[in-house]
């Protein structure tokens, strides 16, 4: 069997625990679906991160270990995870003109890599959030695009965000915090002006111009201005 039919047997398996944690997204409309349901807390902020490298700063032993906590006690898979650590650890690459092992990380090119990351991450912020005595209101999780509605001020999430920073070297996140609106998945996420207690999205391609429902100018905490322009 090829690396290509291989990786992509091993995802078929693999992607069907990657689904089951409470902060799944599958996609942007999954995303939205789920918003649609939320009521917002007055003050709160809305917040997107991103884990940085994603994929190549997973640790092989720790990513094995995610996959085994929730396949293993399934003995079919056995072989499955088996084949998952040849793959993982087979992974070689041609750089100036020398061949090379990865050791740490894995190739997004391989089927099963988004799956086997969403399981590790999983894990990650399972065991992250448990140390956290603040948490958020609402955590949604597509890969490696993590977005929150944090209503207890900007100060507490610094202490959110430095555990989270500090769980698990070297996975880092990057943050971007805002009062009224955000960009998360490709669509911009923003109160409603007509009610502040709920959301509207507006989606959009980068190659397009944006449009807003909104007359009004938001300032978001890290200074960047996004200006609404309304709809008629």
């Amino acid at each position: 069997m090829n690396q290509t039919k291989l990786s992509s047997f091993i995802d078929n398996q693999v992607k069907l625990f990657a689904m089951d944690h409470p902060s799944y997204i599958k996609n942007t409309y999954d995303f939205v679906e789920k918003i649609k349901a939320l009521t917002l807390p007055d003050n709160c902020l809305l917040i997107t991160l991103d884990v940085e490298s994603f994929y190549t700063n997973i640790d092989h032993t720790k990513g094995l270990q995610a996959v085994r906590d929730v396949m293993g006690n399934y003995p079919k898979y056995d072989p499955i995870i088996e084949l998952l650590e040849i793959s993982l650890k087979s992974n070689d690459f041609l750089f100036n003109d020398e061949w090379f092992i990865q050791k740490v990380g894995t190739s997004v090119g391989r089927d099963w890599a988004p799956h086997y990351a969403d399981i590790y991450i999983a894990k990650f912020e399972k065991e992250a959030l448990i140390k956290c005595p603040l948490k958020p209101q609402t955590y949604f999780r597509c890969l490696h695009d993590i977005f929150i509605i944090w209503s207890q001020g900007k100060d507490t999430f610094s202490g959110f965000l430095n555990m989270f920073n500090i769980h698990e070297s070297p996975i880092k996140f990057k943050s971007f915090i805002c009062i009224y609106s955000v960009i998360y998945l490709a669509i911009t996420v923003f109160e409603d002006p007509k009610n502040n207690n709920t959301f509207l999205t507006n989606q959009y391609s980068s190659y397009v111009a944006h449009t807003f429902f909104s007359s009004q100018t938001y300032v978001c905490f890290n200074d960047f201005i996004t200006t609404y322009q309304y709809v008629h």
